[in-house]
């Protein structure tokens, strides 16, 4: 009777042993996936590190502890943990999670209710977390769990302990966990269990010239005719592993000795605690473009897809490809999973204050604005109108019944990224936002009814649990966006089919999400003869997909996931030469297959 109970795989469920086969696969490899961070490829005399927080933690031991690793930015502690973390969560099986720069992903109530999820599905409990939408939810469900499991969890980047508190719970944690937690500032950690602290020091002479060896010439030290040059460089950095890395991506292929030693005069001048000022050494030798590319990911795309980006810098003409090339090879930004931005925090809060910096005591005169007060403080002035390039609003957890005018936004005459986060948004928006390219309007208050939005020149589109927008809102948008790339809906229950895209034919992405009442796609998707992925998931009143899929030459990418209606992909797909990756589960079962 207890065999029969256990959930399984029926065999007579599946066409055949080769289908049943490839589930159990699939299954078996997310259990044995290791949950492994990727570290730099050059560690430098980290051992020695790693045994000492090791020994903290000591893990055969049965009782709980915290582990603080604290030192000022860019120092090398999130590498330390990782390292860390991938050593010893074996020892732990599935329950542990590493959760990256929780600083800034906790500034949102959506973002740390996110991370709760995270944490909770990181560590093996799926259930129930999809319902958690308050951070008081995710508190208590965290604290049932982790009084049942041993688990190892590493809060990255914490500056208060409230953060901590909001991820780990109040309560009572199972026997032989291990609690890790990076942060610039001893914080005060309220927690009844004991504290080990790990103080990072700079590093010595000799690692430190190594690392900066390996970033400027690729070899763990000097060419000789650098070694003096080498060493100047690398005591003027004070030895901070972040500045290593950045002045030697810097300098890697360039036998300029004037430029080296320009660079180490600059190096010098900033005061020895003014760590901005030394990383600024790479920035000011980026382009104009380049250095636009780098203030937006700092101010805005920190976590979000490169791609969307990409789309918005070429109709700026900012030469995307290569401009973010340059800052990948200056170690200024990384890509990372899913095509996403990563940058050091060190370097996210440079972006910032090189902003700031642009007028300190007027906001208005600033060329990206992403401070909620400060933009609510300014909207309706005259000032509020000339620098701006960038906004973004969020307003749900501090200000969630202000009111914006149509001609509080119509300020920005050269905004071009426009981010909306809640609040009630009214008025006539006709000769308004003209230059924008890239909106994303997400949870608007059901009063919302802005009208006349001509959005001419958007090349990003994106609605997310908008229910403020239905068909014919929708499809008069698309109509004036003809130069429209990304089109993306997720959560906007009043759409009942996709627009007529006849008037946007540069449509290169689709993205339809958890649209409850999507019934139709349009046949007018086939004339995209641009598109390039298309994903529809979660539409559980869709039926059926138009052949004129077919049609789509350039067709990379399609996925069509748990849309229970839809039982079967139209033939014509399988002609496509261009398709690369198609995934499709309906009901039972997930399936993806390469063609």
């Amino acid at each position: 009777m207890k065999v029969d109970e256990i959930k399984g795989l029926e065999a007579k469920k599946y066409k055949g042993h080769g289908e049943l086969i490839k589930l159990v696969v699939e299954e078996v490899v997310k259990k044995l996936k290791k949950k492994h961070r990727s570290v730099p490829e050059h560690l430098v005399r980290i051992d020695d590190r790693v045994s000492a927080v090791r020994d903290l933690l000591d893990i055969d031991f049965g009782d709980v502890r915290f582990i603080r690793i604290h030192g000022m930015g860019g120092i090398g502690k999130t590498t330390l943990a990782k390292v860390v973390f991938n050593e010893i969560s074996s020892h732990f099986g599935k329950c542990c999670c590493f959760l990256d720069d929780i600083q800034e992903k906790s500034s949102r109530i959506d973002d740390l209710v996110e991370l709760q999820k995270k944490l909770l599905s990181e560590i093996g409990t799926h259930a129930g977390t999809k319902s958690i939408d308050e951070i008081d939810d995710g508190m208590n469900r965290i604290g049932e769990v982790l009084c049942k499991k041993k688990v190892l969890i590493v809060l990255d980047n914490v500056d208060n302990g409230k953060q901590m508190e909001k991820l780990i719970g109040r309560g009572t944690l199972c026997s032989g966990s291990r609690i890790l937690i990076t942060t610039r500032n001893k914080i005060d950690l309220r927690t009844k269990y004991q504290i080990f602290n790990y103080e990072m020091g700079v590093m010595s002479d000799d690692p430190a010239l190594e690392l900066f060896s390996w970033h400027a010439f690729n070899r763990d030290s000097p060419s000789h005719a650098y070694d003096d040059l080498s060493r100047e460089i690398v005591s003027a950095t004070r030895r901070l592993p972040l500045a290593l890395e950045i002045i030697g991506s810097f300098l890697y292929g360039n036998k300029s000795q004037k430029l080296w030693k320009e660079t180490l005069k600059k190096l010098k001048k900033a005061p020895d605690e003014n760590v901005f000022r030394k990383l600024k050494v790479s920035y000011d030798a980026l382009t104009f473009e380049q250095q636009q590319i780098f203030l937006d990911i700092a101010c805005f795309f920190v976590g979000e897809d490169m791609r969307s980006a990409l789309y918005v810098w070429k109709d700026c003409e900012f030469y995307p490809h290569s401009g973010v090339r340059v800052l990948i090879n200056m170690s200024l930004v990384k890509i990372v999973k899913n095509n996403k931005f990563w940058m050091h925090d060190q370097l996210r809060d440079l972006g910032r204050e090189i902003v700031h910096q642009e007028n300190r005591t007027n906001h208005g005169e600033q060329s990206r604005i992403w401070n909620c007060e400060a933009i609510l403080d300014t909207i309706g002035t005259e000032e509020m109108k000339k620098n701006a390039v960038a906004l973004d609003l969020d307003v749900r957890k501090s200000y969630p019944e202000v009111v914006v005018r149509s001609e509080d936004i119509g300020r920005f005459k050269c905004l071009k990224y426009l981010k909306l986060y809640g609040g009630t948004f009214t008025g006539d928006l006709a000769n308004s936002l003209t230059n924008l390219s890239w909106i994303l309007w997400n949870h608007p208050h059901p009063m919302s009814n802005p009208t006349n939005m001509h959005l001419k020149n958007v090349v990003v589109l994106q609605f997310s649990d908008n229910n403020s927008i239905d068909d014919s809102q929708l499809q008069s948008l698309i109509t004036m966006a003809r130069k429209l790339k990304v089109l993306s809906l997720n959560g906007c229950n009043k759409i009942t089919r996709t627009p007529d895209f006849s008037k946007c034919l540069n449509l290169e992405s689709l993205n339809v999400n958890s649209c409850s009442n999507l019934r139709e796609i349009d046949g007018s998707i086939g004339k995209l003869k641009c598109l390039i992925d298309i994903k529809i998931v979660y539409c559980p009143h869709l039926k059926f997909l138009p052949e004129e899929i077919g049609y789509l030459v350039k067709l990379e990418e399609f996925t069509i996931q748990r849309c229970d209606g839809v039982k079967s992909i139209p033939k014509s797909i399988w002609k496509l030469k261009s398709l690369r990756e198609v995934h499709f589960s309906a009901g039972r079962g997930s399936y993806s297959a390469d063609s």
